[in-house]
């Protein structure tokens, strides 16, 4: 009980952190970008080889996982390799209570970590999450650039991030990497607005866990009651998955548009989390 109220305690500072404006979160965004140069030719032999997927998990039990989760799986024909990237991973320390103040305050360092699809997928099989796959079609400049940019966040001086619940997490990353590949093409391919605020989702994902649930609403300021752009509203896993979905690219062959995605499956599909469609946000 000590340790739950030194946590809640400690919870209560949060509202301070979410002070910072859109504009200054893309502001810090685009200073940190790094260019990637000449790096984007050389990124690999035969980008034709290449075939790019989003991950999409439903939502699992724990605190860092109610909203989703995102990755990328990239499968090497050439070099025979199938690699899941995930900016999803942590550490938990000193106990839950504090580490649910930590993820809310972003006081938490992520990584990018990668590993065999497989071995990921099975993870999700243990957890019983609903696992969705869809192949993005990129042309082969296009993926070039992406896996530069994979390549340059795999160096070790990069792993490493500071954490932000709602501007920089694990889906976050992948649009903001997918729209670099697309040249700014899926930026503007998204709605002006969400139709809903921040502090709508974290009530509506955080229902079934009645404390946490309370002492967010109580001390997210209201910074978090406006409505959230389209562009912001893609920090939901389920959100930039359907946001994808819509995108209609060039065709490199036949001219004309053709959607985004191109195969589309489900991996794995769990019957104690279900939540496609049902939480996915009016973004178009």
């Amino acid at each position: 009980a000590k340790d739950a109220l030194a946590g809640l305690s400690r919870l209560l500072q949060m509202a301070r952190r979410f002070c910072l404006s859109s504009a200054s979160m893309a502001l810090l965004a685009m200073l940190a970008a790094q260019p990637l140069l000449a790096a984007e030719n050389g990124a690999h032999e035969d980008p034709s080889q290449l075939t790019i997927y989003l991950i999409t998990v439903d939502v699992g039990d724990n605190v860092w996982d109610n909203f989703g989760h995102s990755a990328l799986r990239i499968v090497d024909g050439l070099a025979g390799s199938d690699t899941i990237y995930n900016w999803g991973v942590f550490e938990v320390r000193d106990g839950p209570v504090a580490f649910a103040y930590d993820f809310f305050v972003d006081e938490l360092e992520y990584r990018l970590a990668t590993q065999g699809a497989l071995r990921e997928i099975d993870n999700y099989r243990a957890q019983q999450r609903s696992v969705w796959q869809d192949e993005i079609r990129l042309t082969a400049a296009q993926k070039q650039r992406l896996l530069a940019r994979l390549n340059w966040n795999r160096a070790p001086e990069n792993l490493y991030y500071d954490y932000d619940y709602f501007f920089d997490n694990c889906t976050t990353r992948i649009r903001d990497y997918l729209d670099e590949a697309l040249d700014g093409a899926f930026y503007k391919s998204v709605a002006a607005q969400a139709g809903s605020t921040f502090r709508d989702q974290v009530r509506r994902h955080y229902a079934s866990l009645p404390p946490i649930s309370f002492s967010l609403d109580v001390i997210m300021n209201g910074n978090l009651d406006r409505e959230m752009t389209g562009w912001e509203s893609l920090f939901l896993p389920l959100n930039l998955r359907a946001s994808l979905a819509s995108m209609q690219v060039a065709d490199p062959l036949l001219g004309g548009l053709q959607p985004l995605f191109g195969e589309r499956e489900t991996l794995l599909l769990s019957l104690i989390h279900i939540s496609e469609p049902t939480r996915l946000l009016s973004i178009s």
